[in-house]
């Protein structure tokens, strides 16, 4: 993504995580794992994108919504 003021870099899109112009990543928003398990169930730890820090975090959802049942 560009911004057409300055034409720079803010961040290049990954599937789940962005690489903001610092050099940080900004991952999924909560909204897009729940939307994610809801789709994929336990599957999508299997997605090769994920970072270990991603996966943790849909693991910690997976595992939230299997105690709420």
């Amino acid at each position: 993504m560009t911004n057409s003021k300055n034409n720079s870099i803010l961040s290049i899109d990954y599937p789940h995580s962005h690489f903001i112009a610092n050099g940080y990543k900004a991952y999924a928003p909560q909204s897009e794992i729940n939307a994610d398990i809801a789709v994929k169930g336990s599957s999508v730890l299997f997605d090769p994108n994920l970072d270990i820090v991603e996966q943790q975090r849909y693991r910690n959802a997976i595992e939230k919504r299997n105690n709420s049942w």
